[in-house]
């Protein structure tokens, strides 16, 4: 747990097909600096950070945040690919990751939502 100047309320590293990112619970006012107002998380694979807004960290909203991560991992957002090929590909990495994206999902959503 990491509590900086109120921006961060809550902070974990994570591994995401063996590399490590960073889940952060923000304040209201800090998520809606740089994100819209109906935007509830988002991921940023560049930087390897998931940020959620306070209150918005239901088990849905978490495992789509994490879909995201693993899509990126699997360099998906990086292909040049048909929409029949990036299906395909996409149903791939469900069928491979569905189970532990689930496991951590489960995980986060106590660690996030324990306070």
């Amino acid at each position: 747990v990491c509590i900086v100047k109120d921006m961060v309320v809550n902070k974990k590293k994570i591994s995401i097909r063996g590399r490590k990112w960073t889940v952060e619970i923000l304040s209201n006012e800090d998520f809606r600096k740089d994100n819209e107002e109906s935007t509830a998380a988002i991921t940023d694979s560049e930087k390897r950070l998931v940020s959620f807004q306070i209150g918005q960290t239901s088990i849905q909203t978490i495992r789509h945040e994490l879909f995201h991560a693993y899509m990126a991992e699997s360099l998906l957002n990086n292909l040049d690919l048909t929409s029949a090929e990036f299906e395909e590909t996409a149903c791939d990495v469900v069928g491979e990751f569905l189970p532990e994206i689930g496991r951590q999902a489960n995980r986060l959503f106590k660690f996030l939502n324990s306070k």
